[in-house]
């Protein structure tokens, strides 16, 4: 479609980041347009009008469900920190590639956090140095991402609290998270991070007995970590009761 020349109010043109209403031309320089879909409302040029190139900051632009709001993703040229967790969460959770294979069509974001504008007033308030985000150190079962479900706490902690499975057959989607079946030996086995290395637990006939040495284990670690970390004051009371309570389950 070959765009007009000039801008008229009240016409809707055809944009790459979503059509857009000309709500009031007042120069080339200042013009103000209406998003047709998101209905945000921008201040901008008539060259970019003309080009198709307003840039939408509503507009679903990571993973499809993501959209920056009224703020911006970096500062000086350097990408925010908040801004680079934020775009991991999503993809972890809506994009079918790498590392979200655990997480896609099993963990969501609330709604509220497809805003990084949304994301970040949570992030900067609550941000710790040196400490990640965990989505369910409140929780086993949590499957989303939210104000209530998440914290940040210290990355030792998040490692090893992670569900990571290593699994050395190709089918492997049934077993319990750090079980592995030994194609070998066929029996199944277990091991569990412990902040330092992997630890192995032995061969089971089973991978309900391979689980059950992985969660002693891990239960016990967590536990373990989250007293030497409250001992030093490195973490709330609250986080530390939701550690110590913490139960390890085999799935998702």
């Amino acid at each position: 479609m070959v765009m007009p020349r000039k801008l008229l109010d009240g016409v809707v043109y055809p944009n790459k980041y979503g059509d857009f209403e000309v709500i009031e031309y007042k120069s080339k320089k200042e013009v103000t347009v209406k998003f047709c879909k998101t209905g945000s409302i921008k201040k901008t040029n008539s060259s970019a009008c003309l080009k198709g190139l307003v840039k939408d900051l509503y507009h679903p632009s990571v993973v499809g469900v993501g959209f920056i709001g009224n703020t911006s993703s970096s500062i000086d040229g350097k990408v925010k920190n908040s801004y680079h967790v934020w775009r991991g969460m999503l993809r972890r959770c809506y994009q079918d590639t790498g590392e979200s294979k655990t997480y896609f069509g099993i963990v969501k974001v609330c709604e509220s956090w497809f805003s990084f504008e949304e994301y970040e007033k949570w992030y900067n308030e609550n941000y710790i140095e040196g400490y990640e985000v965990d989505k369910d150190f409140t929780s086993p079962l949590s499957r989303i991402y939210s104000p209530k479900t998440g914290g940040f706490i210290p990355n030792k902690i998040n490692a090893i609290m992670g569900k990571k499975k290593y699994n050395t057959i190709r089918i492997h989607k049934d077993l319990p998270v750090g079980v592995s079946y030994h194609i070998r030996d066929k029996k199944y086995t277990s091991q569990c991070w412990d902040g330092k290395k992997l630890q192995h637990f032995g061969y089971h006939e089973n991978p309900e007995d391979a689980f059950l040495a992985y969660k002693v284990f891990k239960e016990s670690i967590i536990k373990s970590i989250a007293k030497e970390y409250y001992k030093d004051n490195k973490i709330s009371k609250e986080i530390y009761e939701n550690l110590i309570n913490y139960i390890v389950t085999p799935y998702y």
